[in-house]
């Protein structure tokens, strides 16, 4: 009885030791397996930056923080998950995880944050078409006729040149609906030079040509279709009250500049045209007595444009019969004011521009120039080519000159 009782209190000590015998602990934390990076492969210019996705597995992982660096700083650096661009060469990103070490990496290359040339070429040119195509053919030179003689020479000419911007003066209403006509690839803005308004209108709109009562002169710019914007325009007399109709300085002319703001679609860049027409020595009172009229006619217009213009350093292109030549000190302000693109372009062409329809070329003079600011000239020309349909197609030669813009 008494061993029965010895067996039966060792067993029940056993069980109570057993039972209080610690548990192992089982840890149930689910940890990172693997990273990975996306995108595996970043190209980067130097200052740019771009964005990094670190993903691990499991999704149900405990602890999904990661770790960034960089494997060469000095070409890249990295900022939860931000990479930037240092310098042109190779880095690697790595993502680490802090649960377990794991790693991910993404090979960043970056090159040289070379600007995006927005530069682009510009034909512009200037033309005296001298005035013609009256119905009466009181403004035709015998043997010089705009309808029946120079019309079709001087649209072939336009279309061979084909200059994207052209500067017209002395252009009457049946020539610019000639033009209108025959190039169709351009839209024109003029402005009669007399200003006089037609009934109905109370001022000039150089988009509607029917504004302005009479067909004589006008100052005319055609604009490539397609290729510009207009932002804003304006014109202004030479004389000392420039902003209203009136001859100019003392004599009995009345010469004016048409001005656009325009805008290059492709670009974005905006510049400015101004189409002039100086007084010439044969106006008037600018005969007898002799009063110089070229001197005032070159301030004002420099005195102008500054008003327009303000203090940008917005392109500039100012052409036009300034019924003098370049050399002329009486041309000081603009000189001064504006590069001459005749003097500028590598390429250029020295030859003279008013041929007043006379076969003697030594007769000839320089009136028509082209001037530019904030521009690069490449080519200049005169174009004085009898291969047109007609030996002159104006007493005045077209004269062009190719520009690079870099806005």
């Amino acid at each position: 009885m008494s061993l029965v009782r010895f067996t039966l209190s060792f067993c029940l000590c056993w069980a109570l030791f057993a039972s209080c015998e610690e548990k192992p602990v089982v840890d149930e934390t689910i940890h990172v397996e693997s990273v990975s990076v996306t995108p595996s492969e970043l190209a980067l210019k130097v200052g740019e930056t771009g964005n990094l996705l670190a993903k691990l597995t499991p999704d149900n992982a405990k602890d999904k923080s990661v770790s960034w660096s960089s494997t060469n700083p000095d070409v890249a650096v990295v900022a939860v998950g931000v990479v930037t661009a240092v310098s042109v060469g190779t880095a690697d990103i790595v993502a680490t995880s802090n649960d377990g070490g794991h790693s991910a990496r993404c090979t960043v290359t970056v090159s040289e944050n070379v600007p995006e040339d927005k530069s682009f070429p510009l034909r512009v040119m200037s033309f005296n078409i001298l005035q013609g195509g009256k119905a009466d053919g009181t403004t035709d030179q015998a043997g010089h006729e705009w309808s029946t003689v120079r019309r079709t020479p001087c649209t072939n000419m336009f279309k061979d040149t084909d200059p994207d911007i052209i500067m017209l003066q002395e252009c009457r209403r049946e020539q610019l609906k000639s033009l209108k006509s025959d190039l169709t690839g351009y839209t024109f803005y003029s402005y009669a030079k007399d200003g006089v308004l037609a009934s109905g209108y109370s001022k000039g709109d150089a988009t509607n040509d029917a504004s302005f009562k009479n067909g004589g002169q006008r100052n005319v710019i055609m604009l490539r279709n397609g290729m510009f914007l207009l932002n804003d325009w304006g014109c202004f007399w030479l004389s000392d009250t420039p902003e209203t109709a009136s001859n100019g300085f003392g004599t009995t002319g009345q010469k004016i500049t048409l001005w656009l703001k325009v805008q290059h679609i492709a670009s974005g860049a905006e510049f400015f045209i101004f189409n002039t027409h100086f007084i010439p020595q044969t106006y008037g009172n600018a005969v007898s007595p002799v009063v110089d009229v070229i001197t005032p006619c070159a301030r004002v217009n420099v005195e102008q444009m500054k008003k327009i213009i303000g203090d940008s350093k917005a392109t500039v292109f100012f052409a036009g019969d300034l019924n003098s030549n370049n050399a002329s000190e009486r041309l000081d302000a603009l000189n001064k004011y504006l590069h001459l693109s005749a003097s500028d372009a590598p390429q250029t062409d020295h030859s003279m521009t008013y041929n007043g329809f006379r076969e003697d070329s030594s007769t000839w003079t320089l009136l028509d120039h082209i001037y530019y600011n904030n521009a690069t000239a490449k080519f200049y020309k005169v174009v004085n080519s009898d291969g047109y349909g007609t030996r002159f197609i104006s007493d005045h030669f077209p004269v062009y000159c190719d520009f690079v813009i870099n806005p």
